[in-house]
């Protein structure tokens, strides 16, 4: 479920974009404002921001300026009928630059895109018989099975769960994580090397079985990360 925040000084832009986004997920959590003074009012606790750069009063570029000066993390998706901004637009790190009348096809993939990347900041409880640890998903490395439980192996250390593979493969998404064996869920990203059914992972100098029975299936799964996340491995 994401918090997004719409900013346009026109209504119709708004509920037109509000009507978009409740298109894809009905459950994302959405707030509009009609003037950049308002929005910067708030904790500014959003994952995305629709900003409109051309409002009466604060542009949208300065009320970007002031957003990435208190929380870097937003992804601002800027909304303009001109697009001789787009080149000052990326001086204040936009995600999107989508121009007014929107195209429905940059506007899905744009969402569908940040989406995506907020998953690798998700928060996750790994809990053993002793304690509780909450770590980012996009520090798992692998997790090996474990009898009625599990390691979680992290690029800065190893944790024990009481939480099963399974639990954990149904937790993660399958487009960042694959089963390669009963035994072991690796992340796509940390692959080091693959030799023959064997692969390396970053941070471990264990060599981890691929399941002949999987083999087809992680390539196909390996090569489409590899076209899709390039250039975040």
């Amino acid at each position: 479920m994401l918090n997004i925040a719409i900013c346009d000084d026109e209504q119709i832009i708004c509920n037109d974009i509000l009507t978009r986004l409740h298109k894809i997920n009905p459950t994302f959590l959405v707030d509009i404002f009609n003037s950049g003074e308002k929005l910067l009012l708030t904790d500014l606790k959003y994952d995305i921001i629709f900003l409109d750069i051309e409002m009466s009063g604060m542009n949208g570029m300065d009320v970007a300026e002031k957003i990435m000066q208190r929380n870097k993390k937003i992804y601002i998706i800027f909304l303009t009928s001109h697009s001789e901004f787009m080149q000052n637009a990326f001086k204040v790190r936009a995600f999107r630059f989508l121009t007014k009348p929107i195209c429905e096809a940059d506007f899905t993939e744009s969402v569908s895109q940040a989406e995506k990347e907020l998953l690798k900041f998700k928060k996750l409880f790994v809990t053993s018989n002793y304690e509780t640890n909450i770590i980012n998903k996009e520090q798992i490395v692998y997790i090996e099975a474990f009898g009625d439980g599990s390691f979680v192996y992290t690029t800065n250390k190893v944790y024990e769960s009481n939480k099963s593979l399974k639990y954990w493969e149904n937790e993660l998404d399958n487009e960042h994580f694959f089963r390669v064996h009963k035994s072991f869920l690796i992340a796509l990203r940390y692959i080091e090397n693959t030799h023959e059914n064997l692969l390396t992972l970053q941070y471990y100098n264990e060599a981890i079985p691929i399941s002949r029975r999987n083999m087809k299936e992680f390539k196909k799964c390996f090569l489409d990360y590899i076209k899709n996340y390039a250039r975040y491995i």
